[in-house]
């Protein structure tokens, strides 16, 4: 697992928690439900104390998806070198399936991420350059990763409903 990044450093007392259980916390209420009054209540501190370790919900949510990041597989690790274009989009799709399947929330927060920025610019890097070799063009990649993207985010909503977690919660 990658190092957590924290983007505040506030003096007074240390916190009796440490940046890896809030982002803990965060994955286990849902990454696209979570508080910070909640993390913190599950901590047993005051909110105000999560801001000695981070500046807002945004950059808990960034610390939670460099760990998210983190966890995708390798292209060379999944597919041939000489893979068709059709390959390399299913196993995009099944690599992504799956990382929504171990990261409650992530389809609903990966709808707003840019893949040119953030944590996921190098995930997404390797993926358009295999598919960028096989002639096809950045804006046929843009579309296709958001067309399975918007489609497994969808179903992943249906999914929470069906196991009567609207909330995101069990």
């Amino acid at each position: 697992m990658s190092p957590i990044p924290t983007t505040s450093r506030r003096s007074g007392r240390k916190p009796v928690f440490s940046a890896e259980d809030v982002v803990r916390e965060a994955f286990d209420m849902g990454l696209d439900h979570f508080s910070l009054s909640a993390i913190a209540r599950r901590l047993g501190v005051g909110a105000s104390a999560l801001y000695r370790v981070y500046d807002s919900r945004e950059a808990v949510l960034d610390a939670c998806m460099v760990t998210v990041a983190a966890e995708f597989h390798n292209i060379e690790d999944l597919i041939d070198r000489d893979a068709d274009w059709q390959t390399v989009l299913r196993s995009w799709a099944a690599e992504y399936w799956r990382i929504c399947g171990e990261f409650p929330g992530f389809h609903g927060i990966a709808q707003s991420q840019v893949p040119e920025e953030g944590a996921f610019h190098p995930v997404f890097l390797p993926w358009r350059d295999r598919l960028n070799a096989l002639d096809i063009n950045d804006a046929q990649i843009y579309f296709a990763k958001a067309t399975l993207r918007d489609a497994f985010t969808g179903l992943q909503n249906r999914m929470d409903r069906l196991r009567g977690r609207p909330d995101g919660e069990e």
